[in-house]
């Protein structure tokens, strides 16, 4: 591991620069932060190194090439350079740093040649993605570890876990923090270059002058008076209409500790995923729609009609389709290309009748348990999936096709004090039973413009994992997931310890033998 000590940075300056307040979705996640009823993400990727740095006489060109692409990708994203403070106050702000010190933010661990380094991301990736980012106020919220398998076999690859506080960036902004520190890597810049980049130390220069503008200081989110009828009830009835109900997940208590997050990944190859993917098209839907159908069916087996009548779920939604392009005041500012938060949330409703048809068909589903009446009885089974996956999709897309208007995003300026409304949620039960946060295609293979495609000098990413931190109050379980182009899909769970875990173990071999069963149908035969 890499170690250098610079403790003058970490001293607040004595009249912070001020960028601008936090926007509504960031006063959100800084109360979440704040209490600890969430932390941020993870977005980890393996990168293919170029033959000429993998040998160990390289390893010093290695790191500084690399931490040099790091240090421009941070100086593309000024909320990567930014700190916050008044965290704890109703108008916490974005205030410009003097320095980013890669030895406050940048571990390389090196392994050991018996080392597997799948075993090592899964314990890098428990390890961090539950820690909180208390400096806010002098660091950037983001760290990485740079994990270095050693021998001949693994001197090819390394894995870049990017963690990062969801104040400031959202899952969209990981992926396009990986593609562009790709790109950057690609440009075949000299690190001698970067002049303020020395020492491992990022000298910052006016960070508030291309700083993201707050979503709502340029476009506007009406909110019609049912929308808003109906979220102040949900927000404020009594716990009695949440039970009546029946769609809470009451199954899962609410307690802030031990707040620890709890882990499972699995990966689809490339073959069954694009046998998945085509699948869900010709069944109109997408594999976020597939996703929640799985849950629902596996959810609805695991849970009888007294612990758990209906379910309540949520899909995590990019909103930058629906933010302006180089809005008046800001004319290099483009959503798609840059590390922000304007992530939203759309709630879906699986309510008691459906809930039951959907029990009462794997009452009747025929089949053994051995391999030939599985078969049976998955094929009995998987028309269930389609029609839950086929309603989430319709629901996904009624609210885009609604852009900004009856968005969650409208509703936040209406919240007075996050933190207040943060600690109420504390005592009442949980709204959903598990939230799917699908942010799609990674490109691996992306080559700057104006520079050669030299093979034995490009990186690639081969592979991406995406985690999120448990919600102490929020969905009981995440699922998450990423792509790499032309290759493997990987799909993650994340719960909180106090979340039965017999039942988050059946949902993930529920979620792999689904996939697994998709992935294997003869397209040609249906």
């Amino acid at each position: 591991m890499v170690a250098s000590s610079h403790q003058s940075l970490d001293k607040a300056e004595a009249s912070p620069k001020a960028i601008r307040s936090l926007s509504w979705s960031e006063l959100y996640q800084a109360a979440v932060h704040l209490l600890g009823q969430y932390v941020g993400a993870v977005i980890s990727c393996r990168y293919a190194i170029p033959s000429h740095l993998q040998g160990e006489d390289a390893d010093a060109q290695l790191r500084l090439t690399f931490e040099t692409a790091l240090a421009r990708t941070v100086l593309d994203h000024p909320l990567l350079q930014c700190g916050v403070i008044d965290e704890d106050s109703p108008k916490p702000s974005f205030i410009e740093l003097d320095a980013v010190d890669f030895a406050n933010h940048v571990d390389w661990v090196t392994l050991n040649a018996s080392d597997d380094l799948h075993g090592a991301l899964r314990s890098t990736l428990e390890a961090g993605v539950g820690r909180n980012y208390p400096d806010g106020a002098t660091r950037p919220g983001w760290r990485m570890v740079v994990l270095r398998p050693s021998g001949r076999d693994g001197a090819a690859v390394l894995e870049a876990v990017f963690f990062y506080n969801h104040i400031a960036v959202d899952g969209m902004s990981g992926k396009i923090f990986h593609e562009s520190l790709l790109n950057h890597l690609n440009s075949h810049d000299s690190p001698q270059q970067l002049q303020s980049f020395q020492d491992r130390v990022l000298r910052l220069v006016d960070t508030a002058a291309r700083f993201p503008p707050a979503p709502e200081t340029i476009v506007t989110y009406p909110v019609s008076l049912c929308f808003f009828a109906g979220a102040l009830w949900k927000a404020f009835r009594p716990n009695f209409f949440a039970v009546r109900e029946g769609l809470s997940a009451a199954w899962a208590p609410v307690r802030l500790q031990p707040y620890k997050t709890n882990l499972r990944v699995f990966t689809v190859e490339s073959g069954p995923l694009s046998n998945i993917l085509a699948l869900c098209r010709g069944n109109k839907t997408t594999l976020t729609g597939l996703l929640h159908g799985i849950a629902l069916l596996s959810f609805a087996k695991q849970l009888d009609p007294a612990t758990a009548p209906g379910f309540a779920a949520g899909t995590a939604i990019d909103m930058r389709r629906a933010t302006p392009k180089a809005p008046d005041g800001y004319p290099w500012y483009d959503p798609s290309r840059t590390v922000c938060n304007i992530l939203s949330t759309i709630h879906h409703h699986f309510d008691k009748r459906l809930v039951s048809d959907f029990r009462r068909s794997l009452e009747a589903a025929p089949g053994t348990d051995d391999r030939e009446g599985n078969t049976l009885r998955m094929d009995a089974l998987a028309p269930l999936i389609w029609s839950a996956a086929q309603r989430t999709r319709r629901e996904i897309e009624a609210a885009l096709a609604l852009g900004n208007r009856d968005n969650m995003l409208g509703l936040m300026k209406y919240a007075s004090d996050w933190r207040a409304m943060m600690r109420a949620q504390e005592f009442k039960p949980r709204g959903a039973s598990w939230a799917v946060s699908n942010i799609g295609v990674i490109d691996g293979d992306a080559t700057p413009e104006g520079t050669d495609d030299d093979d034995d000098r490009r990186w690639s990413i081969e592979a991406s994992t995406f985690t999120m931190s448990a919600e102490a109050a929020g969905a009981a379980v995440h699922i998450s997931a990423i792509s790499v182009r032309g290759g493997e899909l990987s799909v993650e769970l994340a719960w909180q310890d106090v979340v039965d875990g017999a039942v988050i173990k059946q949902l993930g071999d529920d979620l792999e033998k689904w996939l697994a069963y998709f992935g294997s149908i003869d397209l040609d035969a249906c």
